[in-house]
């Protein structure tokens, strides 16, 4: 890039070791290894919060150099283009910046994470325990006993009892409804009750 415009010198600027430039110029000057990770341009990003991490501006100043006419030095000089000097201004964030983003970024997001998985597993455990205790419960047998009820002969129960040889065991278990409950032997009869009309 010609910078005699902006700054009055004829100078060409490029790429350190020119870097991404026509090969030709590297046979020309001895001395150059151009390698990418000391002399390219580059910026790097957190990519969740775009926030720029470092940086690096590296721009090297060349002069071109060509034969003198008439000159007895000087006209033997071949065309090349002469490195000079290369400058590099960079930038990196400091513990201040980067613990902030560590703490209130990345921090939080491992504790969504955490409690995202936490919450699928508890759920999935949960599902599966609700299903047991399902499938439990409507396979669950229930035995019946057959029961006799005493009517006093105007159509109301007094009494209920077992018909099976085990008489006593059912009567005292509690296989029976909560309305019959408790309604075997240990209700007294009752006395008739006159209707008048």
């Amino acid at each position: 890039m010609d910078l005699a415009p902006c700054l009055g010198a004829p100078l060409l600027g490029s790429k350190p070791h020119f870097i991404d430039a026509d090969p030709k110029l590297l046979e020309e000057v001895a001395g150059l290894e151009p390698n990418r990770e000391d002399h390219d341009m580059f910026i790097n990003f957190e990519l969740i919060s775009g926030t720029p991490v470092s940086a690096a501006k590296r721009l090297q100043f060349n002069l071109e150099m060509e034969p003198v006419r008439d000159h007895e030095v000087l006209g033997n000089l071949p065309n090349v283009i002469l490195p000079v000097f290369w400058v590099q201004e960079g930038v990196s964030l400091n513990k201040t910046w980067t613990n902030q983003l560590k703490y209130q970024l990345f921090l939080g997001l491992k504790f969504n994470a955490t409690v995202k998985w936490l919450t699928i597993i508890i759920g999935t455990v949960g599902s599966i325990g609700a299903g047991i205790m399902h499938y439990k419960r409507s396979t669950k047998s229930v035995n019946v006993t057959p029961v006799e009820a005493v009517s006093n002969g105007s159509g109301r129960i007094v009494s209920v009892s077992s018909a099976g040889k085990d008489r006593e065991a059912i009567n005292n278990s509690k296989n029976l409804p909560a309305v019959l409950d408790g309604l075997g032997e240990r209700i007294p009869k009752m006395a008739p009750v006159e209707q008048r009309y």
